[in-house]
């Protein structure tokens, strides 16, 4: 796994003091999770309206799926997990 796994990377543009000269800004820069490239064109920050820090964040995804699962499989869970704990205890003493 690349160690830029999903993480933006900013290149400095070659005329900093006009940073949206010319028209084409080239592909967006962002790195998806195996270093592969978005093909999407890039705005004036480098990165596709996607991909862009101005890009709407989408609501909660996959961790809050895993969470509430996690959650769900610890409750109905719970009971077998105290008798264990429960027997453990008296074990111990």
């Amino acid at each position: 796994m690349s160690p830029l796994h999903g993480y933006r990377v900013r290149v400095e543009s070659d005329d900093p003091a006009n940073p949206s000269a010319g028209a084409a800004h080239g592909p967006c820069l962002y790195l998806g999770p195996r270093g592969q490239r978005c093909d999407r064109p890039a705005l004036e920050d480098g990165f596709c309206a996607i991909h862009s820090l101005d890009a709407v964040v989408p609501g909660p995804g996959v961790w809050f799926r895993r969470l509430a699962a996690l959650l769900v499989a610890a409750a109905i869970l719970w009971p077998i997990i105290e008798a264990f704990l429960d027997e453990l205890s008296h074990w111990r003493h």
